[in-house]
């Protein structure tokens, strides 16, 4: 299938050129591993976890700083990539310690999300989380990702 050998970013974007696209990409399994949607049994021995490449995309650091001002134009809550796992395979419980400034320092926080229909952490609970609480200059976050 040529769709599969783009890059993901670019799979992502020409599904909404067209409902056939949308529709094709939405239903090869293939395709829908490569973007993180769907999980992937040959991976499940967890020797090797594969962050989802758009984490920092969609200003989800796995560590780094998180920008309030670049959330927006990723919020729409129909965006497919809200579904995609954070990891592959799977995590089914990802830690997040978040370090968010304010005067006089630095504040830790750890939050624990876990799998609601225990198939997975999807993008949309980290991102949710995150951009809820998104101090107005910048955080630290640091993600583990737990598996079973």
């Amino acid at each position: 299938m040529t769709i599969l050998h783009l890059p993901a970013l670019q799979i992502l974007l020409i599904q909404r050129t067209s409902t056939i696209f949308h529709d094709i990409i939405q239903s090869s399994v293939s395709i829908r591993r490569k973007l993180f949607l769907d999980d992937d049994p040959c991976k499940a021995d967890y020797a090797q976890i594969d962050s989802n490449p758009f984490l920092c995309r969609f200003g989800i650091p796995r560590f780094g700083t998180i920008h309030k001002t670049d959330l927006a134009k990723y919020s729409h809550p129909t965006a497919s990539w809200r579904n995609m796992f954070v990891s592959m395979p799977s995590g089914k419980q990802l830690i997040m310690t978040r370090f968010a400034a304010f005067t006089g320092g630095w504040e830790r926080c750890n939050v624990c999300l876990t799998s609601e229909d225990h198939s997975g952490i999807r993008m949309w609970q980290v991102a949710d989380h995150v951009w809820e609480d998104a101090g107005e200059l910048s955080d630290m976050i640091e993600m583990t990702i737990c598996v079973p």
